[in-house]
């Protein structure tokens, strides 16, 4: 009886999963802490609006990982593209770096605490762990 095994590619869909969910009700998350809101419950002025962008964007781009990630498991055409594997890291570091912007501005104009904090900074971790995933496999293949 053989022994289940668990890939990099398994594992890292999971990985950008949690960051998807978590960075979209770090956005989405209202009032479960008095004093916070959503990102989205930002006011619309320079700062709030850079930090939905960027947020928006980190977002954007894990699930465009995903989805490679997922014609990766799926296709053989893809499952060895030295290609492929780099454009998924190219967007998990996108996605990094625009989660880490979002959450450094986000601090640092908006210091009230809460949900959205707690949960956007646990997207930008996944988002990283994703991104060192993807350099794992990109230097294996």
């Amino acid at each position: 009886m053989a022994a289940p095994r668990i890939t990099f590619h398994q594992i890292t869909i999971i990985t950008l999963c949690f960051g998807i969910a978590c960075s979209i009700a770090s956005c989405a998350t209202r009032a479960w802490q008095s004093g916070s809101g959503g990102l989205f419950d930002l006011p619309n002025e320079a700062w709030a609006n850079t930090i939905k962008a960027f947020a928006i964007i980190g977002v954007a781009m894990l699930g465009f990982s995903l989805l490679m990630e997922i014609l990766m498991v799926a296709s053989n055409t893809f499952k060895l593209s030295r290609a492929m594997h780099l454009l998924c890291f190219i967007c998990c570091l996108l996605s990094a770096a625009s989660l880490l912007i979002s959450l450094g501005l986000y601090s640092r104009h908006y210091s009230y605490g809460g949900y959205s904090v707690w949960l956007l900074t646990a997207g930008t971790v996944f988002a990283l762990e994703a991104f060192f995933f993807y350099t794992i496999q990109w230097r294996c293949t």
